[in-house]
């Protein structure tokens, strides 16, 4: 009995160990990206943000403190396996949900709608020519009225891209719906990406509407350790969602947040 006893600490200490072992092994193919968001040819980035995919969630954290800062007040929540989309907004105190069913349907039926007023249109339906140069891993596509130069990278787990893609579309969905430009050229650059098993370094877009032109560029910079800080981040995200109470997408978008969608 005595032996039992005072072999009892080791083996609860070699169960906690194995069980350490086995989470870090279930979360090995968690990662991080970085966005820095530059508008026209300014120096500063107009926004900062965080994606954090940890298993079959992402969370996108707006870092209004840089990226040093565990509190964010903006956060985007894709549970992809169930087909919600959560928004944050700790500032406001409210959070909304979309599923990806709605997000779907509203696109298309956004398509669908210019296709008959306008047949279509080069920001709905956009005919690419694409150009690469692999040993760089760059990408231009180009077609009437829209631009996008891209530098990628190869991901060091090879499920990576495929991950992110999925994301970017989804994003670049709720972009669209909350007033942004059609998310077809977008989705179009994201499934070359993942075709190539590129992760972004580099996106410069370049929009012409009439004698308007506007350019916008983000860079990427992914990590593939999260840290503790991303962890808590992670942690705040879920008391938001539990706290939080919920609204329409209509008033929750009925304050104009500093999110802008040129990711």
């Amino acid at each position: 009995m005595g032996i039992q006893m005072a072999l009892r600490p080791l083996i609860l200490f070699v169960l906690a160990f194995a069980l350490g072992s086995y989470l870090a092994t279930a979360r090995g193919d968690d990662f991080r990206v970085e966005t820095r968001v530059y508008l026209e040819k300014e120096v500063e980035p107009a926004f900062e943000t965080l994606t954090v995919f940890s298993g079959d969630v992402v969370y996108d954290f707006v870092l209004s403190q840089g990226s040093a800062a565990a509190e964010t007040t903006m956060v985007t929540v894709f549970d992809q396996r169930r087909g919600r989309i959560v928004l944050l907004d700790g500032e406001r105190k409210i959070q909304t949900e979309l599923t990806t069913q709605w997000l779907s349907e509203f696109t298309t039926k956004m398509r669908e709608g210019r296709d008959q007023n306008e047949q279509g249109g080069a920001l709905f339906r956009p005919v690419f020519s694409v150009t690469h140069e692999e040993s760089a891993h760059q990408i231009t596509m180009t077609s009437d009225g829209l631009t996008y130069r891209v530098t990628g990278e190869m991901p060091k787990d090879s499920t990576a891209a495929k991950r992110y893609r999925s994301f970017a579309d989804w994003f670049a969905r709720l972009n669209a719906a909350r007033g942004g430009i059609p998310p077809f050229g977008r989705i179009e650059l994201n499934r070359i990406l993942n075709e190539e098993g590129l992760l972004p370094v580099r996106i410069e877009r370049t929009l012409v509407r009439g004698r308007k032109k506007s350019q916008v560029h983000s860079e990427h910079a992914s990590n593939w350790t999260l840290s503790n800080t991303d962890r808590r981040r992670i942690d705040q995200a879920g008391q938001m969602m539990a706290e939080l109470p919920s609204v329409s997408p209509l008033k929750f978008w009925g304050v104009k947040t500093e999110v802008a969608t040129a990711r």
